[in-house]
C-alpha cells in the first residue's frame, strides 16, 4: 500500500510501500529499504541543435527545485496503474548552449510492488531551431549502506597501541599528501552483475574495481561487443563497469549478515523501444552509478523515455531476493 504524505514544505512528498520508502524534495529522489539508501539526481539531457548555419552541442539539467509535484495514479503499459508522483517543470527553460530552443519536462514515478518505476518525458519548443537532436538521457545514482558508520574502515578495531597510533598518524599524513584522491572500490566492498551486449560481450559478476573484459581485436569486432555509448564526460574512469539494459550491484556486509551482503540495487530499463539503455558503476567511492539511455533521435514535439526500474534489496527483510 502506498500513500502520499502531506508536508509543510511545498516541494516534498513521500511514498511508502512495504519496507521501501521514496522521498522527493528539491535535492532529488531518495529511495530507501532497510539499511540501504539510493539518491537519484534529476535527469540530465545531452543533444545537438542546428540553426541553419552551425551545429551546437547542448546540455540541459532538469532542475527539480521549483518544479510542481502532485499525486497521481500512474499508468504503466502492460503492468497496470499504481500510486505515484509526477514532477513537472512549471515553465520551459533554455539550455545555456542553445538559446534557440526551450525545453519543458516531467518525471512520472510509479510505486510498483517490485520497485520504483520512472519515466522522464521531454517536450520541445524549437523557437527557430531547424533541427534538434536528443542524444542521451541520464540520471546519476548514489548508493550507500547507512548502517555502516562513516568512520568505519577495513582496519581491525581494538584498543590503540603505539603501533596502531603510528599507523593512524601515517595514514593521516598520507591522506593529506594525496589530497582529494578518491578511494577505490575493493572486492570486499561491492560486486556487479554485468549484462553483455549480444552474445559477444562479457556477461558475469565482477568484484571490486576490476577491468571489464574487452575484445582484443576492437578494430574488427568492437561493434559486436559495445552497445549504448555513455553520455559526454563519463569516460575518464578506465575501470568503469558498463552493463547493457540493466545491472545488479551488491554491497557486501561487514556485520555477518546471513547472506553475506548488505543488499544491493537492481536498475535498468523495462524495454529498448525508445533508446539503448545501460547502467554504469564507477571504480571510486562513494558508490556512484549512472542510469543512461542513448536516444539519438530528432525531437519534434514530445519524447517519452523507456520505463526504468530501480529496486533496492536489503538483507534485513529481503535476503532471499538479494541472494
Amino acid at each position: 500500500v502506498c500513500s502520499l504524505l502531506p508536508s509543510g514544505r511545498p516541494m516534498e512528498a513521500a511514498l511508502f510501500g512495504g519496507e521501501s520508502q521514496l522521498k522527493v524534495d528539491a535535492a532529488g529522489l531518495f529511495l530507501s529499504c532497510g539499511g540501504l539508501r539510493l539518491n537519484a539526481s534529476a535527469p540530465l539531457l545531452h543533444g545537438h541543435v542546428y540553426d541553419g548555419t552551425r551545429c551546437t552541442s547542448w546540455e540541459f539539467p532538469c532542475n527539480i527545485e521549483g518544479a510542481a509535484i502532485s499525486q497521481h495514479t500512474v499508468g504503466v503499459p502492460n503492468l497496470g496503474e499504481f500510486a505515484g508522483v509526477v514532477l513537472e517543470a512549471t515553465e520551459p527553460c533554455r539550455p545555456l548552449d542553445a538559446p534557440s530552443l526551450s525545453i519543458s519536462w516531467e518525471i512520472c514515478l510509479a510505486f510498483h510492488p517490485e520497485g520504483l518505476l520512472l519515466q522522464p518525458r521531454i517536450k520541445l519548443q524549437p523557437d527557430g531551431a531547424t533541427v534538434v537532436k536528443l542524444e542521451h538521457v541520464s540520471m546519476a545514482l548514489y548508493l550507500e549502506n547507512v548502517d555502516l558508520p562513516p568512520e568505519e574502515t577495513s582496519l581491525p578495531t581494538g584498543s590503540p597501541t603505539p603501533v596502531s597510533r603510528t599507523t593512524s598518524s601515517f595514514r593521516r599524513s598520507l591522506s593529506n599528501l594525496l589530497g582529494n584522491r578518491a578511494s577505490i572500490r575493493g572486492e570486499g566492498h561491492s560486486s556487479m552483475l554485468v549484462n553483455g551486449w549480444q552474445s559477444f560481450g562479457f556477461s558475469g559478476v565482477l568484484h571490486g574495481a576490476v577491468q571489464q573484459p574487452r575484445t582484443v581485436a576492437p578494430y574488427f569486432s568492437a561493434a559486436f561487443h559495445s552497445g549504448a555509448t555513455l553520455p559526454p564526460g563519463n569516460d575518464a574512469d578506465k575501470k568503469l563497469l558498463v552493463s547493457e539494459t540493466f545491472g545488479l550491484v551488491m554491497l557486501h556486509g561487514k556485520h555477518g549478515t546471513r547472506d553475506g551482503t548488505a543488499g544491493g540495487l537492481l536498475a535498468g530499463f523495462m524495454s529498448q523501444k525508445q533508446g539503448f539503455g545501460g547502467l554504469s558503476l564507477s571504480s571510486e567511492l562513494p558508490c556512484k552509478l549512472l542510469l543512461f539511455s542513448e536516444v539519438g533521435i530528432e525531437l519534434r514535439d514530445e519524447f517519452r523515455c523507456d520505463w526504468a526500474l530501480l529496486r533496492l534489496f536489503s538483507s534485513h527483510g529481503d535476503g532471499e531476493a538479494a541472494a
